[in-house]
């Protein structure tokens, strides 16, 4: 099993055989079937949507008021000073990695995929995104998140 990472626009280009996993706090709607949060579907091309993972989305430590006090406007932190991303790398870390990967595992056989895709919000050229927490929680176990792209070579 290979695991990728990329951003929820690039699912339309997925094959069947890569299932997408959500780690962002909210999903987009369409992620979910027509609204229905907590439900797996399958689209009209058969990949699966509506596959989250709550353990890399922990709602509660984002805090509107003091991670985000631009409101709507470009953010002008960068990773090393955004107090989300300090707080989501310390949650990253304590993480059980042998449990994560074997949900990971779980997963992909029971949806019948080869491979995963963990799926965040931001585009790769957007520093300031769980991505680069997630790159480097996965990079200490040995495992290199590689940026799936629509001429990512899926086995």
């Amino acid at each position: 099993m290979n695991i990728y990472i990329s951003y929820f626009y690039n699912i339309r280009f997925f094959p069947e055989t890569l299932l997408p996993v959500s780690t962002a706090a909210w999903d987009p709607k369409w992620f979910h079937n027509f609204g229905k949060s907590n439900e797996v579907f399958r689209d009209k091309r058969n990949i699966v949507n509506g596959v989250r993972m709550d353990e890399f989305a922990p709602v509660s430590l984002y805090d509107p008021e003091t991670d985000c006090p631009q409101k709507g406007t470009p953010c002008k932190q960068t990773p090393d000073s955004c107090n989300f991303l300090k707080k989501y790398n310390n949650h990253l870390d304590t993480l059980d990695f042998t449990q994560i990967m074997n949900k990971l595992k779980e997963l992909n056989a029971q949806y019948n995929t080869q491979d995963i895709c963990l799926i965040v919000y931001e585009k790769p050229d957007n520093p300031c995104s769980e991505r680069t927490g997630l790159i480097r929680w996965f990079d200490e176990h040995n495992i290199k998140l590689v940026e799936w792209t629509k001429i990512s070579k899926v086995n």
